[in-house]
């Protein structure tokens, strides 16, 4: 029997939709459901990385590499079930690494590569923009103190020599 069945009807709190990451869940409100159908926290932020989900790659099917053989020789044969490997790896034979996919990861990391050095520029512009404002701070602070200085001197006097 379901717990609805089980329990009689005063027993049977109304259940409060509450989001969780897209999906929505019921809850008692006995269980700590808020009963005007607002979820009592936020939902949590998603993790931080790409948006949509990544795809998984798949072999063109018409290179060369994708064609071939396995060599039965790289750690990647060894390790498969079919020549006598555990089969942990789960690995391609070498030999067989698809071109297109190759091509394609490499573009992702060039363009991964190209993003991660326009932030360490934008950083480092920034670090340089915030030395120069310290600096100018500190200029005007020392400029401060030499006029405060001569003003607690006096004038400076000039001694020539008369011959």
């Amino acid at each position: 029997r379901c717990w609805a069945e089980a329990q009689p009807a005063e027993a049977q709190l109304p259940a409060v939709a509450r989001s969780m990451g897209g999906r929505t869940v019921k809850r008692p409100e006995r269980y700590g459901g808020s009963p005007d159908n607002s979820p009592e926290r936020p939902a949590r932020k998603r993790a931080r990385g790409p948006l949509q989900p990544l795809r998984k790659r798949t072999r063109c099917g018409t290179c060369a590499a994708c064609n071939a053989t396995n060599c039965k020789a790289c750690r990647f044969c060894l390790d498969m079930p079919k020549y006598g490997g555990t089969g942990t790896l789960r690995q391609p034979c070498i030999q067989r690494l698809c071109e297109a996919m190759l091509a394609e990861k490499l573009q992702a990391k060039e363009a991964a590569a190209a993003e991660r050095e326009a932030d360490r520029e934008k950083r480092r512009a920034e670090r340089e923009a915030e030395r120069e404002a310290r600096d100018e701070v500190r200029r005007a602070a020392r400029m401060a103190r030499n006029t405060e200085r001569e003003a607690r001197r006096g004038p400076r006097r000039r001694i020539s020599a008369v011959d």
